[in-house]
């Protein structure tokens, strides 16, 4: 959990773009409640983006690379177990 917090803190400084907050977002749900606590921060900051700062189109860029990156984690997942599913099952 270090490295994540050291992470937000960067993105909340400034020093990182918030843009790069895809990646965590995509992992919401998957890695436990620490790291679910720990996206809030991103939803906050994503928030502050969108209404104090005006830039709205950044917000729907990051939700949408998250998205997009579910989508990828969950296809490759089915085709991993479809792959297992085929060596497994078809061996004599």
């Amino acid at each position: 959990m270090g490295t994540i917090s050291t992470f937000l803190r960067a993105i909340r400084a400034g020093a990182v773009h918030v843009r790069h907050s895809a990646v965590l977002l995509a992992h919401y749900g998957r890695l436990g409640p620490a790291f679910d606590l720990c996206t809030k921060v991103i939803i906050d900051t994503l928030r502050e983006e969108g209404m104090y700062r005006e830039n709205g189109d950044i917000v729907v860029e990051i939700v949408t690379q998250a998205l997009k990156e579910v989508c990828l984690m969950r296809a490759f997942a089915y085709a991993i177990t479809d792959l297992i599913d085929t060596v497994v099952y078809t061996r004599p």
